[in-house]
């Protein structure tokens, strides 16, 4: 069986979360909160990919749209 963190390594992990030190060791407990903490990051670049993607394809078209009726002049205007 493996010995639990101390205070003082609990405190100076990164992420820690909870982990069973009685199968795995600190340094595997270590390993797998990096991996968790990589695959939360590329949960949230791709969402903000998916924000990105959206801004660009559906409201910047209706965007140019509108500003495209209102520069156009009207015949009230011209006459």
């Amino acid at each position: 069986m493996h010995a639990k963190p101390t205070w003082d390594q609990v405190l100076t992990a990164k992420h820690w979360h909870p982990c069973d030190l009685g199968t795995h060791t600190i340094a595997q407990c270590s390993a797998d909160a990096r991996h968790q903490h990589a695959i939360g990051w590329g949960a949230d670049v791709l969402s903000f990919c998916a924000v990105y993607a959206v801004l660009f394809s559906v409201v910047r078209p209706i965007e140019r749209a509108l500003a495209r009726r209102t520069a156009a002049p009207t015949r009230a205007a011209a006459a």
